[in-house]
């Protein structure tokens, strides 16, 4: 790739670095700052003929948005080591690609080049006394010292053998000369180890030791010592409490403390990490709140209050990252746009003028990010996530006129925190477990004008309690039991004006579990629960879908635990009778799909059936009981479930979800936005 962006952790946004004379596409290449540009220079550029390791690079000014070439030089190689000076870059070690008896070699270097800016040309580095043929070695800069130690002289293969180094040597920016540093009192010989540079130490942590073919048993470190080079002396690094033994890890000092994170024993990517404070010789344990994934190959940055991971991989490519805050323990997310990051299982509610999207799961993490969209202006600002409630999925969200509230859900266990976000101010304010229902997700929820209720959900069990949230004075006030349904999870809830409608759902045990085909009617003004009729009631069902005409409740879809529905029904609450809802011209089965009232018609679309995931929908009136086909085709957004939509009175908007591609892709999430407006029949793709 020769594509990139600028993040900025203040308001988490990101913004397109242009590509008119970038570098050409490359990977494996290194970057510096020079205090207004950053230099990228080297790396590996693989074409259909020939592989290619280059010495070429750019200044990037992300002021002006604008790159400039800079001179060819200093040789070629990729996975080199490069600081910045004050005034020139320093290269040092990396590999090349030669011809060997086997085809294509990779070749590690020992040398080195110093690149002027001002003068706009390389010198290179002194080869006398330089350190041997290394890879997977450390290097940091003391400001004045460059410091290489330990590696391995090879990558092993089949036909290679790899030695182990526990030496280390110091490079004089201001003699070109290269000195030994003591190997007394260092660290056993390693590779894939971090070094940091404290100010006035060298220190050294983690690693493995592999010597000889490749096929050898390795072993991991989780131990290190620090090197003083004033005194040219180490000092062996406390055990206690150490992180777990690992290799290829993230190492970065924060003024007083060297942050571990990241990295692998060979058969796992850790997501886990700790502070080492050499003050003490102390180490202190890393929150494994909202933490980033486990990954390789990503990129690790110190801002000069938070490190900064973006990118790599596990088992997926990751445009995912998190800052995290030394000082406090705290991880945020970071988006990769300034729309929602990919997810599912998220809210979206209307405003009147925006949509609000918050929370959900992205496949390695429950969010507590979200975004707000002006659909007129095709445009996303993030929701703040200070004073956010934590990360969640299957919660609730309902909008009070001025504010979202968000409750309940899990992340990953049940929670029965939330908080209500006001778009006008930008701010949360934390809502009181005082008298909260217990913790739960797949609960109703509703807002009558002045109160939210909440009702049933699972919280390790089915449940038929709830609470009435009031925001004018942060209280909550117990529902009923007495005629309350039964307990369930995965019931919808339609408010009617004046009252909370209930219906379907799963029940039993959660080892034991039945789709249900009742529900209950629920006044808020007299606390009372009054049975709804069963007769001529849709079938029993869970993941279904429930609107409120003005008159009628109408319920469509879902699945019985066996099979997916297509099927559906009308609840008339002044006569508490059901009417069948017509099968001829709907929509194919299906569960987690959506659907939003237009004011006169229900418009469903996507959602799962089995295995299989559906980019259809249908538009059901209720005054004719006909389905028109929503004739979505070509035009249609990509097939997916646990998405969200809402109507803004003129189009629905459809934003998130996820489906599953067969191995070895797995799970794809979604975060993109779409716009269906009924009359045309159409979807108008926006942005991705």
């Amino acid at each position: 790739m020769n594509t990139g962006a600028r993040y900025n952790p203040a308001v988490g946004t990101w913004t397109p670095i242009s590509t008119t004379n970038a570098p050409s596409p490359r990977t494996g290449h290194r970057a510096v700052w020079t205090g207004s540009e950053m230099i990228v220079w080297g790396g590996y550029a693989a074409s259909f003929f020939a592989n290619n390791v280059t010495n070429t690079g750019a200044r990037y000014n992300p002021i002006t948005d604008t790159w400039t070439a800079i001179t060819a030089g200093g040789g070629s190689r990729q996975n080199h080591s490069v600081f910045w000076t004050g005034t020139e870059m320093l290269v040092w070690g990396g590999t090349a690609i030669g011809s060997g008896l086997f085809g294509s070699t990779t070749s590690p270097r020992n040398d080195g080049a110093r690149y002027n800016l001002a003068s706009n040309s390389w010198t290179f580095i002194s080869s006398s006394g330089t350190p041997s043929v290394r890879v997977d070695y450390s290097a940091v800069f003391t400001g004045s010292d460059m410091i290489i130690w330990g590696g391995r002289d090879s990558l092993g293969s089949i036909v290679t053998t790899q030695t182990n180094y526990q030496d280390g040597f110091r490079y004089s920016l201001a003699a070109n000369t290269w000195t030994p540093i003591s190997t007394a009192g260092a660290p056993v010989r390693r590779f894939g180890h971090s070094a940091a540079w404290s100010g006035t130490e060298m220190i050294i942590w983690g690693g493995q030791y592999a010597e000889g073919s490749i096929n050898i048993v390795r072993s991991n470190f989780n131990n290190g010592a620090r090197y003083n080079p004033a005194a040219n002396t180490w000092a062996p690094i406390s055990a206690t409490a150490a992180p777990a033994a690992r290799v290829g890890h993230d190492a970065v000092w924060t003024g007083n403390r060297m942050i571990i994170w990241s990295g692998g024993d060979g058969t796992n990517l850790f997501d886990s990490g700790a502070r080492y404070f050499p003050a003490v010789n102390a180490w202190s344990n890393m929150t494994s709140v909202a933490r980033p994934v486990g990954r390789e190959d990503h990129t690790t940055v110190w801002s000069g209050s938070e490190m900064i991971i973006w990118g790599g991989f596990n088992e997926f490519m990751r445009d995912l990252g998190g800052s995290y805050n030394a000082t406090s323990d705290v991880w945020t997310p970071t988006a990769p746009s300034g729309e929602p990051s990919v997810r599912r299982g998220h809210t979206a509610i209307w405003t009147g003028s925006e949509v609000l999207v918050w929370g959900g799961f992205d496949g390695e993490r429950h969010l507590n990010t979200g975004g707000r969209y002006v659909p007129s202006l095709n445009a996303w600002t993030p929701i703040t996530i200070n004073g956010a409630p934590s990360g969640r999925t299957t919660h609730s969200a309902v909008w009070t006129g001025t504010e979202m509230i968000v409750w309940g859900g899990v992340g990953p266990n049940f929670l029965n925190t939330g908080a209500r976000y006001n778009p006008a101010t930008g701010l949360w304010t934390a809502m009181t477990t005082n008298g909260a229902p217990t913790a739960r997700n797949g609960h109703a929820a509703v807002w009558t004008g002045t109160q939210m209720v909440v009702w049933g959900g699972l919280d390790g069990a089915f449940a038929n309690t709830g609470a009435r949230y009031n925001p004018a004075n942060n209280t909550w006030t117990a529902t009923s039991t007495t005629g309350a349904p039964s307990a369930r999870s995965g019931a919808p809830g339609v408010w009617t004006g004046t009252e909370m409608l209930v219906w379907g759902g799963v029940g039993g045990s959660v080892a034991s579990q039945f789709p249900l085909s009742t529900g209950a009617r629920y006044n808020p003004a007299n606390n009372t629960w009054v049975s709804l009729q069963t007769t001529n009631a849709p079938g029993a069902r869970t993941a279904h879908r429930a609107l409120w005409t003005g008159d009628e409740m109408l319920i469509w879809g879902g699945t019985d635990l066996t099979t997916n529905l297509n099927t559906g029904g009308r609840y008339n609450r002044a006569a508490n009778t059901w009417s069948a809802i017509t099968t001829s011209g709907a929509p194919l089965p299906r569960a987690e799909h959506t659907a939003v009232w237009d004011g006169t018609r229900m418009i469903v679309w996507g959602g799962a059936a089995g295995e299989s995931y559906l980019r259809d929908g249908g538009i059901y009136n209720p005054l004719t009981d006909g389905w028109l086909d929503t004739l979505l085709g070509t035009n249609a957004p990509p097939a997916r479930a646990q998405h969200a939509a809402v109507w803004t009175g003129s189009e629905m908007v459809v934003y998130g979800g996820y489906h599953v591609e067969p191995s070895p892709q797995g799970s794809i999430f979604f975060d993109d936005t779409w716009h269906y407006i009924p009359p045309r029949s159409m979807f108008l793709y926006l942005r991705p």
